[in-house]
């Protein structure tokens, strides 16, 4: 992971309730993601873990340097057979040392590769998540836009449906309909004001959602419309044959860099290092002491002295050697293991974000369609109920039909764009533009 990133965002860390009122336009999809990642405590723990490992990696470097000390002391004896202090006794002395590793076993090369190893695993976990993060954040994101939506078309139909009921008013009393119809139509008003408060309690409820999410007193205005090039896109993907898909689905698999994965390679370097270092300790390690003093008897001339040493050490208990061996090969097996699981997963993961795009994909255009055409019998009944050439029952079920159309399709809209964002954060990219790019859809702009 690029650690410019982690250190940009380390910048960020003390943050605070956000108020609605700082937002002068519509809130954007990418400002959310900023607000997500900047608010989210997983995301700041995260960061906090990545910079402590870069410090242990800086701090196992020193470790290298020559070791230096100094001290002194005062020595007084007393008088012989007296409790009294003999000042010409006594003895003064100062010293320092400096000691230097000249060959260690290699430990200290296996110890800073672990540090390293450590340092790169906090960064993929950090990645990870991110990627949860703003994987979450869409998802909230695009909820409260297909909610939004939802509200508003139930109050296009609630406004629709007290035009009408104004309507059968004139129609009751001038007898053109019966009091049965009219009931009827007060009935569905009653029911299209339901809908209305239903789809307005969702509308908050979501947007309260996003509003905790984002760390948010109140939600701003927010603001996000299904383009046509986004239905082109959709259009685009439901017409892949089954070869089409499958060769997409392998470039995804190809092109993926999901820090998941990463983390289990990492977690299997480290195994295997922590059982070399294990091996290490039957090394020869061989030290070089240099030290230097002075000292003064009953406050004589000052003495100096030095020395300088060269040890080595080798130990020459071995019985438990290859015990040791095969027990550092057993969490380098299970780390295998787990990367393999992971990679694993990581492909089920990419191939399941895969087939619900495509799935939702051909959705959008289905419903899209149902839309268009349940909207044209809903206008040719409304013609037909107008002239009295059928009953309100007949309007009333080709409204309903049409109701329930558009409402799959504002769903199927949303769906898509959160699907194309799962996507992008189960490749492990979190770049719309690379998975706009790999699909060829490079006419779509980056989501927000």
């Amino acid at each position: 992971m690029n650690k410019n990133f982690i250190t940009g965002l380390f910048t960020v860390l003390s943050f605070s309730v956000i108020s609605a009122q700082l937002f002068a336009a519509p809130l954007t999809l990418k400002e959310a993601r900023q607000l997500a990642l900047e608010s989210s405590v997983e995301m700041q723990t995260a960061i906090l873990s990545s910079r402590d490992a870069q410090l242990s990696e800086s701090a196992v470097k020193y470790t290298l340097f020559p070791d230096l000390s100094v001290s002194s002391s005062q020595k007084i004896s007393s008088y012989k057979s007296s409790a009294y202090l003999d000042p010409d006794a006594s003895t003064l002395s100062a010293g320092a040392s400096l000691s230097q590793p000249v060959w260690d076993g290699g430990i200290f090369s296996l110890d800073n590769k672990l540090a390293g190893a450590a340092t790169e695993a906090a960064d993929a976990e950090t990645e990870s998540v991110r990627l949860s993060v703003l994987s979450q954040c869409d998802t909230l994101f695009f909820a409260y836009l297909e909610a939004i939506a939802q509200e508003e078309s139930a109050g296009a139909d609630r406004n629709a449906s007290d035009a009408l009921l104004e309507e059968s008013e004139v129609r009751l009393e001038s007898g053109a309909i019966s009091r049965a119809a009219y009931l009827e139509v007060r009935s569905t008003v009653a029911a299209r004001n339901a809908a209305y408060y239903q789809a307005k309690g969702t509308r908050l409820q979501a947007g309260n959602d996003l509003a905790s999410f984002l760390n948010l007193r109140g939600l701003p205005e927010i603001s996000e419309e299904f383009s046509p090039q986004y239905q082109n896109a959709a259009a685009s993907l439901a017409d892949f044959n089954q070869q089409e898909a499958s060769a997409l689905e392998a470039k995804l698999i190809t092109a993926a860099v999901q820090p998941d994965v990463l983390i289990g390679t990492i977690q299997t370097r480290q195994a295997a290092l922590s059982a070399e270092l294990d091996m290490r300790q039957y090394s020869p390690q061989v030290n070089l002491s240099l030290s230097s003093s002075l000292s003064s008897v009953a406050g004589g001339e000052l003495t100096p002295g030095s020395s300088l040493s060269l040890s080595g050490s080798l130990g020459l208990t071995r019985w438990d050697r290859s015990v040791v061996k095969k027990q550092g090969n057993i969490p380098v097996h299970t780390a295998e293991l787990n990367a393999r699981e992971a990679e694993r997963q990581a492909d089920i993961s990419i191939r399941s974000a895969w087939y619900t795009l495509l799935s939702s994909a051909g959705t959008v255009v289905s419903s899209t369609a149902a839309e268009e055409y349940a909207g044209e019998l809903y206008s040719e009944m409304k013609e037909m109920y107008d002239l009295s050439a059928v009953g309100f029952s007949d309007l009333k079920d080709a409204e309903a039909a049409w109701i329930e159309a558009r409402n799959s399709s504002v769903a199927a809209q949303y769906d898509f764009l959160n699907s194309l964002s799962q996507l992008t954060y189960a490749t492990g990219r979190g770049d719309d533009a690379f998975l706009f790019q790999i699909l060829g859809l490079s006419f779509l702009k980056e989501q927000g």
